[in-house]
């Protein structure tokens, strides 16, 4: 994980940790505001894009060039 990704990550985390206060000390029967809105959106959409089916894919190869290399590895030692 990049730095600049792992930025991005931490200050979700503390967008998380900032609606959550808001909520939890708010009105339970008041309706969200439209910048609680717009904070939940962004949230969800972070997450979304980390978890498209293309991000999933990348995992994958990623994984198994690793298994594959390490097999290989593995092979030679052997020898």
């Amino acid at each position: 994980m990049t730095y600049e990704a792992r930025q991005q990550f931490q200050e979700k985390r503390e967008q998380v940790e900032a609606l959550r206060e808001q909520l939890v000390h708010g009105d339970p029967d008041r309706p969200l505001t439209c910048a609680q809105g717009l904070d939940l959106l962004s949230l969800i959409e972070f997450v979304l894009q980390r978890a498209s089916p293309e991000r999933w894919d990348q995992a994958l190869e990623v994984v198994a060039e690793e298994a594959a290399r390490r097999a290989d590895a593995l092979a030679s030692r052997r020898q």
